[in-house]
């Protein structure tokens, strides 16, 4: 996700549905003078993020590869993220945590590895930094083949045909 500033043409209601937890959600459409355009998703109709030719900062996610338009959060004057209903926090809080959620899946990677006789005890550090390093290049947006080709080159390796 990268965060941007733009000025918003467009924001129209689009629908609403019963999220899991049952409560009400509303879709709209939202259009930028940049370019931008996606879904922004909130318990609040009408929505007070966006408002028509006004400056709003925002984050922009690509779903293409689900099949879906962008996804939109909007950022606050004091940097809190709204959008998709869920826990108010800033993009460093977010990043933060998903760094931690991405290093003890790592580890647990590690450990399964070991476990299963295919790693010794004493590479444990070193497996679990190059799961974290493939896994959080995956969650910023690289391909799987990206990945593997940065790690090729940062570990000396041929490409074997």
């Amino acid at each position: 996700m990268q965060q941007k500033e733009a000025t918003c043409l467009r924001c129209e209601f689009k629908k609403s549905f019963t999220a899991r937890g049952g409560s009400e959600m509303f879709v709209f459409i939202v259009q930028f003078d940049n370019g931008d355009t996606g879904e922004f998703v909130t318990t609040k109709n009408p929505q007070d993020y966006f408002t028509v030719n006004q400056r709003s900062k925002y984050l922009l996610k690509d779903r293409s590869n689900d099949g879906y338009p962008p996804d939109i959060k909007a950022i606050r004057e004091n940097n809190s993220i709204g959008g998709r209903g869920g826990a108010r926090e800033t993009p460093q809080e977010r990043e933060d945590k998903n760094r931690q959620i991405v290093a003890q899946s790592s580890v647990k990677a590690a450990i399964e590895l070991i476990s299963s006789g295919k790693v010794r005890v004493e590479q444990m550090a070193e497996t679990a930094k190059k799961i974290f390093d493939i896994t959080y290049s995956i969650s910023n947006g690289d391909t799987p083949e990206q990945i593997v080709e940065k790690y090729r080159k940062k570990e000396g390796l041929k490409t074997v045909s």
